[in-house]
């Protein structure tokens, strides 16, 4: 198989900092181990060493020269990266003419309108949610295509906001055979000639958001390659994401794939940084195909009347996400109110507190420091997932 990708250094600045040189294309090649035959990369100079180093023995690199190193910087894993050392210059240029082979191919960030590509079949994960267009397939020579592609990507190449009538609609394409739409916590979309159906992900503790997608698209072009069907090469592809996260939780446990359960977002709002995580997570949950119910959106600022509205489109709610940091008294009233009512409660907060979360615990709540494991956690809980009652620390990235 050949991997085409890009190499960029991706640095998550909280809850711990941290820094890989990693990127698409590489870390399909590591993931792939001796799979990959010739990795086809961009990367600068200092950086082409790296490269080599990183994969496996009987994996070619082949490099084209960009003119400084790119890093995607993360304040949170879970949130939009900020891309930094992307200039306007001179566009690299890629020769992917492979007849008779197998691509991998992803969207580069020096590329965002593709790239031709010429082998006998090519799956393509376009890496583009804000730009992604079906102007990309046409550059592409092959045989037999699939596409693997996240939700936001899917919308914008076809104009479907339901997964399933996006896949439908790219299967229509021509030599396009097999499409998989990455959905995160509400699982996937698998589809080729033969059928199309959500299946639910994998529900692990902690999750790993950052290059979990990359994985995805790896496993999956290895067993798609194989002659394997598009649901069970995705199914693989799942287990692989799931592993690379940590161990499952009730493993055999059937959540409702595809259902968007609604999130009552319980949190203060009275400071800048209260209001930005608020404004935040709304977004994140909203991206992932939650349903969210948010006080300060959805009812507003007001006086004690606002109290019962609130409390009424809880009780309407599948399950609480409630931001500790601060353990505001609302917020708090909020929690216990759900637990009266068995409504399944998951929390954020940036430092952990044993007292202080006791009675959280006591009432079957999670509590994490890692806010995309929290968030992934809530919509698992909203899609019938039993939790783990207790304190749960630890940075996914």
């Amino acid at each position: 198989m050949i991997v085409v990708g890009g190499s960029y250094t991706e640095t998550v600045l909280y809850p711990e900092l941290s820094s890989q040189f990693v990127g698409s294309g590489l870390r399909a090649a590591i993931t792939l181990g001796g799979v990959a035959e010739v990795l086809l990369t961009v990367a600068s100079p200092e950086e082409v060493n790296d490269v080599r180093a990183a994969v496996a023995s009987g994996t070619s690199v082949t490099a084209r020269m960009r003119d400084r190193p790119v890093e995607f910087r993360y304040l949170d894993a879970s949130l939009r990266p900020q891309v930094v050392g992307l200039g306007d210059g001179e566009r690299p240029v890629l020769d992917c003419t492979f007849p008779g082979k197998d691509v991998l191919a992803f969207g580069l960030a020096e590329l965002p309108d593709g790239y031709p590509i010429t082998a006998r079949r090519v799956v393509i994960d376009p890496q583009a949610p804000q730009t992604a267009s079906r102007d990309i397939l046409d550059d592409i020579d092959a045989e037999r295509v699939a596409i693997c592609a996240n939700r936001g990507e899917a919308r914008r190449m076809t104009g479907h906001d339901s997964p399933v009538d996006a896949a439908r609609a790219l299967l229509e394409l021509p030599n396009v055979e097999a499409v998989v739409i990455k959905c995160g916590a509400l699982g996937y979309v698998a589809a080729d000639e033969s059928s199309i159906a959500w299946f639910h992900a994998t529900p692990t503790l902690r999750v790993r958001t950052l290059g979990s997608g990359d994985v995805f698209s790896s496993v999956f072009a290895r067993e798609w390659f194989a002659g394997v069907s598009a649901e069970d090469a995705a199914a693989t592809a799942s287990s692989a994401v799931a592993s690379s996260a940590g161990p499952s939780t009730y493993p055999s446990m059937r959540l409702q794939p595809g259902y968007s359960p609604k999130v009552y977002l319980a949190g203060p709002f009275f400071t800048l940084p209260e209001r930005w995580l608020v404004e935040r997570v709304r977004e994140v949950l909203s991206g992932l195909g939650a349903r969210v119910f948010s006080p300060i959106h959805d009812v507003g600022p007001g006086d004690i009347e606002v109290a019962q509205r609130d409390l009424d489109a809880l009780d309407d709610c599948d399950v609480v996400f409630a931001l500790l940091d601060g353990f505001d008294p609302g917020t708090l009233y909020e929690t216990g109110w759900a637990a009266r009512e068995n409504i399944p409660i998951v929390c954020f907060a940036s430092e952990v507190h044993t007292k202080e979360t006791k009675m959280l615990i006591g009432m079957g709540a999670e509590v994490h420091t890692d806010l995309a494991s929290g968030i992934y956690r809530a919509i698992w809980a909203g899609q019938g997932l039993p939790l783990a009652p207790g304190v749960h620390p630890g940075a996914s990235a």
